[in-house]
């Protein structure tokens, strides 16, 4: 049986000649206008154009556009790359009550892991091609299978073969950053500072 697939481009690919209406009905002549208005929190705007619209609310023309096609499947490809970081969090949230609310499989392509950790409940990493893990976003961030997950999640001290001995281990090793605390306890390891930089809620030091 046909399995319809929305896709939501990048640049989110809307005609600049056509209005928010005419744009979501050029994927589907018949589709309910008023009802993807409401449900992409766009009521009020179908007689604008691209150039009138922010970031935001182009991205939500653009997913409605795709909804009218009534796909089973939603494709979103790095949706928020070119979208102002102080309102990315909210039009994320926006995004995720459309489809929770519609209940479509949804597959986001991104490469900003904190988007990948918060937005989803499956993520696949992958590195050329291959699968690196497949696992929920709780075990890809505190149980990360490979060193390139491990870099990918950011979060953890990557101490490499070579220099594991000094801990006493004979392998790669991966130790979460929020584990690490400074004590007065002396040891037999010495360590020079070469950088610290501050990131808000903690400090990056490297040894």
């Amino acid at each position: 049986f046909p399995l319809t697939i929305g896709f939501v481009f990048q640049d989110y690919a809307l005609f600049p000649h056509l209005s928010v209406k005419s744009n979501i009905l050029f994927a589907n002549k018949d589709a309910n206008i008023g009802e993807l208005l409401k449900v992409c929190l766009i009521e009020g705007l179908e007689n604008r154009y691209p150039y009138e619209l922010s970031g935001g609310q182009q991205q939500r023309v653009a997913v409605a556009r795709t909804l009218a096609l009534k796909p089973k499947i939603l494709l979103l490809d790095e949706p928020f790359n070119s979208i102002d970081q102080y309102l990315k969090k909210s039009i994320q949230d926006d995004l995720l009550k459309i489809i929770e609310d519609l209940g479509i499989t949804t597959i986001l392509v991104t490469h900003d892991r904190k988007e990948a950790l918060s937005m989803s409940n499956k993520i696949v990493v992958l590195k050329n091609g291959r699968i690196e893990q497949f696992d929920g976003a709780y075990n890809i961030y505190h149980s990360p299978k490979t060193e390139y997950i491990a870099h990918f999640v950011g979060d953890f001290n990557i101490i490499s073969k070579d220099k594991a001995p000094i801990l006493g281990f004979d392998t790669t090793i991966a130790i979460p950053k929020y584990r690490v605390f400074p004590q007065k306890d002396k040891t037999d390891i010495e360590a020079k500072v070469v950088s610290k930089r501050f990131f808000g809620t903690f400090y990056e030091v490297e040894l």
